[in-house]
């Protein structure tokens, strides 16, 4: 350890690595400030759905646009105040509902809205579910999971049995495959419940209607249907696999470059293992030499004891006095072959 400009004892390296911890150390503090409560995005979730979807269905002309901004002004507000992990998978459900939506409905043709297209809101809509219900199922007890696929397949069983939910044996069984292989199977029920919910709702005030025959394999099926949070089910499943797998390849930018945020290596700074010190420390400290000093340290005269001491180490000897200069000062020997090589007088600095 050298003394660094300014008097500090401490390595250029130590002192960024403690930088970078309070930088960390005060996001966090400002996200915790800002972040909503588990209540507070619950109820913000369940008032923009229960006062939005009948709203949307009267029909009014200014309705749907007024019904879009709401849902999406409460989801930049719960977004604002969530943690980066969240704040991913709130992104990622808004992406994948959209293209869900599209192709269960202009592809596979299983439903259609009040107007024919694809209202504004439903894509935040779904954020809001999932956001709701990922802190609704905190609270859930243990046993729910298992109340609900127990509900399910005597619901659909029964439903199969009769002929009017044929289409319902799919979604039961890749239900049942949720709760089983998830790693928060009350965060599958909650999902299934609070979508079972949602749809009868807004079926029942005519925001939107299920066809009771599926238009590929003409399986029967119910208006809405009751194994429909499968679906919610579905996205949940791809919205967690997509924001692992961001979570995993993303690298900020800047944070990168720099190599802030890693332990830092005896020596090396931030750097990976046999890079030596970063830029930013070589001014301060000098490069690290092979033999564990640092020569942007030493003294002229501990310069010119080294190069005696190992004379072929140096370019200025092994190209007789004629080797490159370091830094804009001329290196120990550069005088030629005179009395400035192995012991002889110091040449002038310029």
């Amino acid at each position: 350890m050298s003394l660094l400009p300014g008097g500090s004892a401490q390595p250029c390296e130590y002192r960024l690595w403690l930088g970078a911890g309070r930088m960390r150390a005060r996001y966090g503090a400002s996200q915790s400030r800002a972040a909503l409560g588990a209540g507070t995005v619950v109820t913000l979730a369940l008032g923009t759905l229960a006062l939005g979807i009948p709203l949307d269905a009267t029909a009014a002309p200014w309705a749907q646009p007024v019904v879009s901004l709401w849902a999406w002004a409460a989801l930049m507000a719960i977004f604002a105040g969530a943690a980066p992990p969240h704040r991913i998978e709130l992104a990622a459900c808004v992406v994948l509902a959209t293209g869900g939506e599209l192709f269960l409905k202009d592809v596979w043709g299983l439903y259609e809205y009040r107007l024919g297209n694809l209202p504004l809101f439903i894509p935040a809509g779904h954020a809001l579910v999932f956001a709701a219900a990922s802190r609704m199922s905190a609270a859930a007890p243990r046993w729910l999971p298992g109340a609900v696929v127990a509900g399910c397949v005597a619901t659909v069983a029964y439903g199969a049995a009769r002929g009017y939910d044929t289409f319902g044996l799919v979604w039961g069984l890749a239900f049942v495959g949720f709760i089983s292989r998830s790693t928060n199977p009350r965060l599958c029920a909650t999902l299934f419940l609070f979508a079972l919910a949602i749809e009868t709702y807004g079926t029942a005030l005519g925001g939107w209607r299920y066809f009771t025959v599926e238009p590929w394999f003409g399986l029967t099926t119910t208006n809405p249907p009751v194994w429909i949070g499968a679906i919610y089910c579905t996205l949940e499943t791809l919205v967690r696999a997509a924001a692992g797998a961001c979570g995993r390849a993303r690298t900020p930018l800047g944070w990168r470059r720099l190599g802030l945020g890693r332990t830092p290596l005896m020596g090396q700074g931030f750097g990976f293992r046999g890079r030596g010190l970063p830029r930013y420390c070589e001014g301060a400290t000098g490069p690290t030499t092979g033999r564990g000093r640092q020569s942007g340290a030493l003294s002229e005269r501990d310069r010119h004891d080294e190069r005696t001491a190992h004379p072929a180490e140096h370019p200025a000897d092994r190209l007789g006095g004629r080797g490159p200069r370091h830094h804009g000062r001329a290196r120990v020997g550069d005088a030629g072959s005179g009395p400035g090589r192995h012991g002889g007088a110091l040449p002038r600095l310029p």
